[in-house]
């Protein structure tokens, strides 16, 4: 954690500590790259649907209010008009997924912390990881976007299962042009950032900051889908906190819930509490 945190609060960065996959995870790894060349990672905005006429799950929320998205499950900070967000960070346990048996395709979660992307939809920054699977195969593979522009992946960490993790989004500067983005494998002490600049001119708002688990695209051209989706068990964020450019902090207590539906079905619920956000898999239920 000491990584991160001289990169969050100081905004030093120091070199990050490398280590590399062994040759079969490095393969699946390969692999991952080969069919991104031609069919990429895009997480996209917030993209809200209604709310189902009956669930599918008991599970159940927090009192605070609930809105249903067909690609995005977790919590999300909307500010006012008086402050924006400079950072955000969460740490997670790396969840064991398990695939769909009747689907036979890779099936894959992201889990991830951004700012923006729900009442400014037109740049996301972000970092996170990926977790696939296709038979008995799984990948992990770490990764940060600035959308619109497609995820680059993190190339030299390593992750498994049990692990924890934490992500760190920081914005530089005041135009929403630029930020750092960075991964600590707490378990490992395996670290990477990486500083990026907006694609195509879109600026961040800064007026969103979230902690999420989505059923990611992936798009060949203009022809893109969502990937099937994973029973991912459970993911919990603790130390969900964001900064806001006045030097204030706010955890997501606050925050709009979102739980992800996908034609009538409920795939993934979200509680909050405090600083943590938990987001449980659904459709098993």
């Amino acid at each position: 954690m000491m990584f991160l945190t001289a990169f969050l609060i100081q905004g030093l960065f120091v070199t990050a500590a490398l280590a590399f996959p062994s040759s079969r995870l490095g393969e699946r790894m390969a692999a991952r790259r080969a069919r991104r060349s031609s069919s990429t990672h895009q997480s996209k905005p917030l993209n809200l649907v209604a709310a189902p006429e009956v669930t599918n799950t008991t599970q159940t929320t927090s009192s605070a209010s609930v809105e249903f998205s067909e690609n995005w499950a977790g919590a999300i900070l909307i500010s006012d008009t008086n402050q924006t967000y400079q950072s955000i960070s969460g740490t997670f346990i790396v969840p064991s997924i398990s695939a769909a048996p009747s689907i036979g395709v890779e099936q894959c979660v992201s889990i991830w912390v951004g700012i923006d992307g729900d009442t400014c939809d037109n740049a996301i920054m972000q970092t996170g990881l990926d977790l696939c699977i296709q038979g008995i195969e799984t990948s992990i593979v770490g990764w940060s976007q600035f959308f619109p522009a497609a995820a680059v992946d993190f190339e030299g960490l390593s992750f498994s299962a049990g692990q924890s993790v934490t992500l760190v989004v920081n914005v530089i500067g005041d135009l929403g042009l630029e930020g750092s983005l960075a991964i600590e494998n707490n378990s490992n002490g395996q670290s990477m950032f990486r500083e990026v600049v907006a694609p195509f001119g879109p600026s961040l708002c800064q007026v969103n900051a979230e902690w999420i688990v989505e059923d990611f695209e992936t798009c060949s051209g203009s022809d893109c889908s969502l990937v099937p989706f994973p029973d991912f068990g459970i993911v919990v964020f603790t130390s969900a906190t964001a900064f806001t450019s006045s030097g204030g902090t706010s955890t997501p207590a606050t925050a709009q819930i979102l739980d992800m539906e996908q034609n009538g079905q409920i795939l993934a619920t979200t509680t909050v509490s405090g600083d943590t956000v938990t987001i449980v898999y659904a459709a098993g239920g």
